[in-house]
Formats: C-alpha cells, sequence, structure tokens
C-alpha cells in the first residue's frame, strides 16, 4: 500500500490512513471492524516475517553467526551482527574481548534493533534502496507538511466563522497528519544513521571474525 502512496498513522485518538487523492484522511473506524487497529495487528502479525534470535551455544558462535560465508545486504548484515551482539551480552563472561570491543553496541542494542526493524520491515538490501525510502519519506513529509498547511488555514476560516462542528473535525485531520509527520521524519533520522553506521557495521564484523578465528583453530586443533 505505501508503494501505492498510503499512508497511516497509528499515534494519534482516530487511526487514520491517507492518500494523496484524498481531501482529508480517513479514519479506519469508519471502513468497519476488519479494519480496526487491533484487528489489523493481529492479520498483519499472522504473516509478518520474524527475525527470532536462538543464541547458540557458544561453540557455535563462530560456526553459526560469524563463519566465513559473506554477507550480502543491509538488512542481513544487521541480523547477523545485532544477532552477534545479543550473544555476546548474554555470555559475557565467555566472550570478555568481545564484551569490550561491542561495549557501545551493547550499550545502544535498541537503537541498532531499531534501525534493523526498518531495513527488515522494507526489504532494504542496498545503498540505493535505503535513499530511495528515505527520499520517498522526504517527499511524502513535503505533501503531508503541504496539506497540514491547506488546512490550518480551513480552521481559521471556521474560528472566524464560529463552527464548532468544523474546528473539531479539522483539528482532529490535523492531529493526524501530525502524527504521521513525526514518524516520517523518526525514519529519515533512523535512515541517517544507518548511513552512518553500516560501514562500522562491516568493519566490526570482520575484526570480529579475526576475534573468533583463533578459537576455532584451536578448539579444531584439540579435537584432532
Amino acid at each position: 500500500m505505501k508503494k501505492k502512496g498510503y499512508t497511516f498513522n497509528f499515534t494519534s485518538r482516530y487511526s487514520t490512513v491517507y492518500h494523496p487523492a484524498f481531501k482529508r484522511p480517513t479514519r479506519l473506524l469508519t471502513l468497519g471492524d476488519d479494519y480496526v487497529p487491533v484487528n489489523l495487528i493481529k492479520r498483519i502479525d499472522e504473516s509478518w516475517r520474524r527475525y527470532p534470535v536462538d543464541i547458540p551455544p557458544q561453540d557455535n558462535l563462530y560456526r553459526q553467526y560469524i563463519g566465513d560465508d559473506p554477507i550480502v545486504g543491509y538488512a542481513q548484515t544487521y541480523v547477523r551482527f545485532i544477532t552477534i551482539v545479543e550473544a555476546v551480552k548474554k555470555r559475557p563472561d565467555n566472550n570478555r574481548v568481545a564484551v569490550k570491543y561491542l561495549a557501545d553496541e551493547i550499550r545502544k542494542l535498541n537503537r541498532l534493533v531499531e534501525q534493523q526493524n526498518l531495513l527488515c520491515g522494507n526489504d532494504i538490501e542496498t545503498a540505493e534502496q535505503l535513499e530511495a525510502y528515505k527520499q520517498g519519506c522526504k517527499d511524502e513529509l513535503a505533501e503531508l507538511s503541504e496539506a497540514r498547511n491547506i488546512l490550518r488555514s480551513k480552521l481559521k476560516t471556521a474560528q472566524n466563522h464560529g463552527d464548532e462542528n468544523e474546528i473539531r473535525e479539522l483539528k482532529g485531520y490535523i492531529s493526524d497528519l501530525t502524527g504521521r509527520m513525526k514518524i516520517l521524519r523518526k525514519n529519515i533520522t533512523v535512515c541517517e544513521r544507518i548511513e552512518q553506521k553500516k560501514p562500522e557495521i562491516d568493519e566490526k564484523l570482520q575484526d570480529i571474525k579475526e576475534i573468533y578465528q583463533p578459537t576455532r583453530n584451536k578448539n579444531y586443533e584439540r579435537s584432532r
């Protein structure tokens, strides 16, 4: 729906859907029970891709989550890196060197997960796709800002005429647009953080391989 121009706002009192062809946002409650947010979330939750973190036994950490196979794609890189960070966080005593090296990531894990969710939720695997998504957010933000200015102008007219019903309705629509604009600004910020963080993650993944490679080789020699 996003590709077709639809946007949603679930942050205000009345959840709404908006499209550039609409004169005003449409409240989901007017579309029937199937479109009540709780029912929408239930349906999406049943089919949405998940990225569960299954922390492996310590001796399998290299083989399962670091390894020698190349990682291709932004979302794939984040999924693997965050899994490693969570594994190290869960077993700090067994990963003393990695704990020190990943201290900043462990402390800011929620921010990393936020970036991963944006990438995975929008199937972003390349720098070009990330830039296109960010630009789409900027374009939509500009459109909504223009629409909000129009509604604010109408609100002033309604206030001058003392039309309480119109005032109340316009304020609701303005609130809906403001909520959606807040989400778009947040998404743009997350995109910018990914652009800054991705090269660092690539470098750290390579360094982590070097941290764990000797351990793997040593265990291998002992098994022989």
